[in-house]
């Protein structure tokens, strides 16, 4: 027997979803709300947790936690329910919203980054290049990668160390505890538009970058496609002898840190996220 119930419509159900998340916006940016009263809110079940963090990213002012220790109080409260998508949105809206506007430090972070992954991914190449190399300009080669990866190693390491922001400080330690803390949507889409594996089936950036012969034990080994990924060069039909020693891909990097607003336009905000907050 058939129910005579009609099933809401996509538009429809869009519609109530929409209506609730404005509800859950509206009584998060209310005035003299208590910490507790904050938390009560944050538990509503009438929404799930990605729309709850897209209303905690997106609210204009939440004055619950104005001050970095109440953002951090709340932060841990949740952390210690398992809740931790939901604290690191609440970090991200903290920094966004209340923390300097300098990002110089975040673009040196995503810089070494690059760097690090195209080197890595220049070692392999050059691995798979061996045979037609011959022995001598294949250990000079190797040898000067590896002098580039020690250095550039240091520098990304001074880079995660030097975060000026607490709120950024606490969402990139967070992050970092995940071995495929990469694989966030934010650098998965960026990865993709990007020519890079993210946008094939090939799933080259989901497991580690090795070859038979390279060394990796120690080595950062994971991350999305540079200029140098042997997988794009090879499905973009590009000959990896015509790269040279360059990391062009620094010279693409659209990373704005003149903007003095405290949002800046969407590319840069979206990197942030995916290089410090996302999970």
């Amino acid at each position: 027997m058939q129910s005579s119930e009609r099933l809401p419509s996509y538009e429809e159900t869009t519609k109530v979803s929409k209506a609730l998340v404005n509800e859950f916006i509206s009584e998060l940016e209310r005035e003299q709300r208590s910490r507790d009263s904050f938390l009560i809110v944050l538990l509503d079940r009438r929404l799930g947790i990605d729309d709850k963090c897209k209303a905690v990213e997106g609210a204009h002012r939440i004055p619950a936690i104005e001050q970095d220790t109440d953002a951090e109080s709340v932060e841990d409260w949740l952390r210690l329910r398992g809740m931790h998508k939901l604290a690191q949105s609440v970090c991200y809206y903290v920094h966004t919203r209340h923390t300097s506007s300098d990002r110089h430090w975040c673009k040196a972070l995503i810089e070494a980054d690059i760097e690090i992954r195209w080197i890595v991914q220049r070692m392999i190449w050059v691995h798979q290049q061996k045979r037609n190399m011959g022995p001598r300009t294949f250990d000079e080669n190797l040898k000067s990668l590896k002098r580039k990866y020690w250095r550039v190693h240091r520098k990304l390491w001074i880079a995660e160390d030097s975060i000026s922001s607490r709120s950024a400080a606490r969402g990139f330690a967070f992050q970092r505890q995940k071995i495929d803390w990469y694989l966030s949507s934010e650098l998965r889409e960026d990865c993709a538009r990007g020519g890079g594996c993210c946008g094939r089936t090939c799933g080259g950036c989901a497991i580690p970058r090795t070859i038979d012969g390279l060394r990796t034990e120690g080595m950062r080994n994971r991350g999305h496609c540079t200029s140098a990924c042997s997988c794009c060069l090879d499905a973009h039909e590009l000959d990896g002898k015509d790269i040279g020693d360059e990391i062009t891909d620094l010279q693409g990097l659209r990373f704005d840190t003149s903007n003095t607003e405290w949002l800046p336009d969407p590319h840069t905000l979206r990197l942030l996220k995916g290089y410090v907050f996302s999970i």
